[in-house]
């Protein structure tokens, strides 16, 4: 299941209220390890720097936050989003700022984001995370493909270029090639492709 489906029905508890997470706070990943635990420490020592944004009962940027504090024994600051903000143009105004994100992984969140926006175009999206608009249009391409594939593109196993090339490819066939990848049988798909004697070039490198 994707994670804004599963986000749909993900509630976090912030000073004794519910809030639901919206979908486009599902598109940024969880944080966990050590990652997880810097950040937990710093809240612990510095508190929240930075405050949760909610709009209604609805949290739309801080999940990783909120979850920080409470392992940090700390309660969040919350902020309510400005009426009227269209939700998936803040959120990737205020991520591509604060994340370290490649060419791909922009890509893929401009073209989710979106396609959760009421007025966000591909092309706009695109110009705001930094990469081209036939970036983004590959990664929507990507995201109807399957699911292997579209998971693989997503936690940065595969690029974008390489997993649109792939896409026509049939189901099991990428599942042994994403797993090559994945398992370090092989470098990226390319190698992957020749160690099973696939004929075909992913694209080298998404712009």
């Amino acid at each position: 299941m994707d994670s804004e489906h599963e986000a749909q029905d993900e509630l976090v508890e912030i000073g004794g209220s519910q809030y639901r997470v919206h979908p486009a706070a599902a598109v940024f990943p969880i944080m966990s390890g050590r990652e997880f635990d810097e950040l937990v420490e710093d809240v612990r020592v510095n508190g929240l720097r930075e405050p949760v944004v909610v709009s209604g009962d609805q949290l739309i940027d801080g999940r990783n936050r909120v979850r920080a504090c409470a392992a940090a024994g700390v309660v969040p600051e919350v902020r309510e989003l400005t009426r009227g903000t269209d939700v998936a143009s803040w959120v990737m105004s205020v991520n591509l700022h604060r994340r370290h994100l490649d060419a791909s992984q922009r890509a893929l969140l401009a073209s989710r984001l979106s396609a959760l926006s009421g007025e966000v175009t591909l092309g706009q999206a695109g110009e705001m995370m930094g990469v081209s608009r036939a970036s983004v249009a590959r990664a929507a391409a990507v995201e109807k493909g399957p699911e292997p594939l579209r998971a693989a593109a997503r936690e940065g196993v595969v690029s974008v270029g390489d997993a649109y090339e792939l896409r026509g490819e049939d189901p099991e066939t990428i599942k042994q090639l994403v797993e090559d990848v994945r398992s370090g049988a092989a470098r990226n798909l390319r190698a992957a492709m020749r160690r099973r004697g696939i004929e075909g070039k992913p694209r080298k490198k998404d712009s």
